[in-house]
């Protein structure tokens, strides 16, 4: 724990822990007794000065860094953002037995109007689609649209459902979502939807399958200009028979007649569209003609009318029947590029809009493949913890009191306090292998190259607290983080000096006045942890019923851990270079992540889409003098990348 919070303990301990007088009066005061707030919210702090225990009862819309407590005190209060325009008001009441109730008054300020949408902006292809504008407003706002090309579906619950026609014409078209309020409050959202390019692609892809017995074939090309046509295997049994154009002269039917087929084996023959004025645009598309040998068989599940739908951010699983491609391939991709192998398509979008996926599966006879259309829907979510499912700590100084445990609390109750800590104050994983196991609402996605999320603790530029981070997704789409887990190779991942299967277990002592708790590990060590004079709670997890565990885990050195001054009053914890919690100082570049990092448990670097949960457990085994335990403590959480 940094040394600036235990000079602040300090003192706090020597003014509310000293040995009372039995016939001392008890007191009981505040300053100050008033505190205000902007609208945006924030923290606050007063003192409390007194000799006896005391309870705080705090008005809702606001909370308190403690709620009992005995002796002098320094209490902090959070207000969150007031989404309102009205100024909020309440009151904190200190009670003590015997004593009169003190009052702190609250009032927090409005938040000027203002209305908000999200997403922002809209840029869309050039086809006929639905999009979803989710509002927050804290005045009354009306709806309107600048072009007819666009218009209102509905505004339920604040979610605004706008219809956009198909674009036909070259270039892309602009046009706006008017939000207005009183006060001349007004909210723009710019769409951008694309038209057809000066360019060229083909409409259904750029393959095709014909039967045995078809005799005729027609390719679509949307092209802004005529087509040359050019046959690039030098077969001759798929001949030009005659074209047809239609919405407004940029869609081109091209039919071919087929010759008679009659061999096992399928065969292929592909077909060049380049424009005529610019030879420089082109598209190839593969037309393949069946034989009478058996071809893999997909059966999808049945598709809903429109396509199947996923939001953004979440996973995408669909589980395709595939027979005959046992000696072959089965591949999933999107605009030709593979995102996902075998059975199932598990692949993920953060880009709302309209898609086509295709499956692919071959033989030694030729391949089959399958369309299937995917709506992808634009949502919102928290850029924090949303859940924890598991929260251990090590024995320490902090253990039982970041988060609070209480008589009576069990794992579940303390899953729900770490995650209330961890979203509003802090969580401490003690020493050694404590660790914590986080969810969220969405996918992690991995930016492919960019930071991705950062874990924020409390590193000074001379103290860390290392914590090893551990990613998963949810491979088995059961909600839960039993799937293989990744570690986040930190820059001593490769060090001859870190141990990565490092075990600790600690045993508490029953009969001992200090709270001894004693530990051996996997390589021969072994201690003890006792109290030290700031915190007087048991540093054993109190709601385990078992008086031993063991945890397990990377260990990085414990070199970096020494006391400069040679006496024992200066330690330093010095950082790693990068790639772990609690690290360094969150201004510097070395406390943010990348997925890319990501090994599996042999070291070999893997390629995650995204991730649905992390662990982190602390990272070194030592003890700093009189500041204790070296232990990971957690602040919150940031994703970089979630817009």
């Amino acid at each position: 724990m940094k040394k600036v919070c235990y000079l602040l303990l300090i003192v706090s301990f020597f003014l509310s822990c000293k040995d009372e007088e039995k016939n001392e009066i008890p007191v009981l005061s505040a300053d100050p007794v008033e505190l205000n707030f902007s609208g945006e919210g924030g923290r606050k702090s007063f003192q409390i000065t007194s000799n006896t225990n005391w309870v705080i009862d705090c008005s809702s819309g606001w909370s308190t860094s403690h709620t009992e407590g005995e002796g002098n005190a320094e209490i902090f209060v959070t207000a969150s953002e007031n989404p309102l325009t009205s100024i909020l008001t309440g009151k904190i009441t200190i009670m003590a037995e015997g004593l009169s109730p003190v009052e702190i008054q609250l009032e927090q300020l409005g938040s000027a109007p203002s209305i908000l949408a999200s997403p922002e902006e809209i840029n869309i292809p050039a086809g006929k689609r639905t999009v979803e504008i989710e509002v927050t407003a804290n005045i009354d706002y009306e709806y309107s649209v600048s072009e007819n090309w666009l218009w209102v579906l509905s505004l339920e619950n604040n979610l605004l459902k706008i219809e956009i026609d198909e674009h036909t014409g070259i270039g892309s078209r602009t046009a706006n979502i008017i939000l207005s309020g009183e006060g001349d409050v007004e909210k723009v959202i710019p769409v951008v939807q694309e038209g057809l390019s000066d360019g060229i692609r083909a409409v259904r892809g750029n393959s095709q399958i014909i039967g045995m017995e078809a005799t005729e074939v027609t390719i679509l090309i949307e092209s802004s200009d005529e087509c040359d046509i050019t046959f690039n295997d030098g077969l001759d049994w798929l001949t030009f028979s005659q074209e047809k154009s239609g919405r407004e002269g940029h869609l081109h039917s091209f039919v071919f007649d087929v010759s008679e087929y009659s061999a096992s084996k399928q065969r292929r023959i592909s077909v060049t569209f380049t424009q005529k004025t610019r030879p420089d645009l082109n598209v190839t598309v593969d037309v393949l003609q069946n034989g009478s040998a058996l071809l893999p068989q997909i059966i999808l599940p049945s598709i809903p009318e429109g396509g199947f739908e996923f939001n953004i951010r979440q996973w995408i699983r669909i589980n395709a029947e595939v027979t005959g491609a046992e000696a072959g391939t089965i591949e999933w991709s999107l605009d030709g590029y593979p995102v996902s192998t075998g059975n199932e398509l598990m692949h993920v979008m953060s880009v709302p809009g309209n898609y086509m996926f295709r499956i692919t599966a071959n033989n030694e006879h030729g391949e089959n493949f399958e369309d299937i259309p995917i709506a992808i829907h634009y949502k919102t979510y928290e850029n924090n913890v949303t859940r924890i499912f598991d929260f251990l700590p090590a024995p320490g100084q902090f253990t039982n009191d970041l988060p609070e445990w209480k008589e009576g609390d069990t794992q579940e109750d303390m899953n729900i306090k770490a995650l209330n800590a961890i979203r509003n104050e802090a969580v401490s994983l003690g020493g050694f292998g404590g660790y914590v196991v986080m969810g969220f609402d969405h996918v992690l996605l991995n930016s492919k190259g960019a930071y991705d999320f950062r874990i924020k603790g409390n590193a000074l530029s001379t103290w860390s607290e290392p914590g090893i981070i551990m990613v998963s997704y949810d491979a088995n789409a059961n909600g839960l983080p039993d799937d293989e887990w990744f570690e986040i190779a930190g820059s001593a991942y490769h060090s001859s000096s870190t141990i990565k299967d490092y075990e600790i277990t600690y045993t508490l002592a029953e009969t001992d006045p200090e709270m001894l708790i004693t530990w051996t590990d996997n390589r021969n060590g072994s201690g003890e942890i006792r109290k030290n004079p700031y915190h007087s709670q048991g540093y054993f997890p109190e709601w385990l019923t078992r008086k031993s565990y063991t945890l397990k885990g990377t260990k990085l050195t414990n070199e970096n851990v020494y006391d400069t001054s040679g006496n024992g009053s200066y330690w330093v914890s010095m950082p790693f270079e990068y790639g772990y919690v609690d690290n360094c100082m969150e201004i510097h570049e070395c406390s943010k992540i990348k997925l890319d990092w990501a090994v599996d448990k042999n070291g070999d670097h893997v390629k995650l889409k995204g991730v649905d949960f992390i662990r982190v457990h602390t990272g070194i085994n030592a003890l700093a003098g009189w500041l204790g335990e070296v232990s990971t403590e957690i602040y919150g959480f940031e994703e970089f990348n979630i817009d």
